[in-house]
């Protein structure tokens, strides 16, 4: 989780300083003054990502260095920078941050951004809404910081493993409403592709259909697999046998399992459940049985279906 962003730069009067920062007061100024000298740099670390542990905190931050002869000493120094708990992982964060470094950076050689105390109070405003927007599904923000540029920023979930193989007879099912997510910065192949998946199409059916070549569609879908938005199944079969597994039995005693069944098979509309006598007697069922085929659920899972479509 993200606990702080700051803006430090180098003052011509006290030296480095902290001049916007959110939460205000994050990291102190005797913190800071332990890790000014990693914080404003020399040229070398220009446009290089800084990690620090210190202070009981882990500070990714991105020096930049600006040279110009209209600036005092030459050169506008200044370093955007994260801060967070000493043990979070950071490396999906990095590129987040640097996107909004180099977008103040081009702020201030197109308007002047940073030079002009009017528009650098803004930073003052801006920080605390990123910071609550990155922390917060869906870890993006966007937002106008100058009526010539918008700032977009997204923080993408770090997903350890192997991405298993997308095979052309597998079928891919989406388990969120990927349209929501979708936008037209996405690559256009993903965004041909995703209309059809509509959790009945293979995935050779799906290349056919959209017109994309089988190998594009298996790395799209690859990269929706990666990021949890779909998950693949085989291709469905009625010369197949499928049966449940011990697993079900589950359904019998766990709530947060019954609520998500309900939820996933579910349009959203909420009705008062009958009275399982009064169930059972209207699909044919004893009370106190489950049957897949009659979609009849009921207050235990038993051993034995009573359905007499079944029997």
């Amino acid at each position: 989780m993200l606990r702080g962003i700051f803006y430090a730069e180098f003052d011509n009067t006290v030296g480095p300083k902290i001049t916007f920062q959110a939460p205000d007061g994050y990291l102190s100024p005797q913190s800071f003054e332990q890790i000014s000298g990693y914080v404003i740099t020399g040229p070398k670390l220009s446009h290089e990502v800084v990690t620090l542990n210190a202070c009981g905190k882990r500070i990714v931050c991105y020096p930049i260095r600006i040279e110009n002869s209209k600036y005092y000493r030459n050169a506008l120094i200044f370093n955007i920078g994260f801060v967070f708990d000493p043990e979070t992982p950071t490396n999906n964060y990095i590129l987040t941050l640097c996107k909004l470094a180099s977008t103040i950076e081009t702020l201030e050689h197109e308007v002047e951004f940073l030079s002009t105390a009017k528009t650098k109070a803004m930073l003052k405003c801006v920080f605390p809404t990123i910071l609550s927007k990155l922390n917060s599904p869906p870890y993006e923000c966007q937002l106008r910081i100058h009526p010539t540029n918008a700032l977009s920023l997204k923080v993408c979930p770090e997903i350890g493993g192997v991405i298993p193989d997308v095979k052309a007879h597998q079928v891919p099912i989406q388990v969120v409403d990927i349209q929501t997510h979708v936008n037209s910065l996405w690559d256009l192949t993903l965004q041909q592709v995703i209309p059809f998946i509509d959790g009945s199409r293979y995935v050779r059916r799906i290349a056919e259909d959209a017109q994309v070549d089988v190998k594009l569609v298996i790395q799209s879908l690859r990269q929706l697999l990666y990021y949890g938005y779909i998950k693949m199944l085989d291709i469905f079969q009625f010369s197949n046998l499928y049966t449940s597994t011990p697993a079900l039995r589950k359904l019998q005693t766990n709530a947060g399992l019954q609520a998500q069944c309900v939820h996933y098979v579910s349009n959203g509309t909420v009705r008062k459940a009958p009275d399982d006598d009064d169930a059972a007697a209207a699909n044919g069922v004893e009370a106190g049985g489950l049957c897949c085929c009659c979609c009849c659920f009921s207050s235990f899972v038993s051993s034995c279906c009573t359905c007499r479509v079944c029997a």
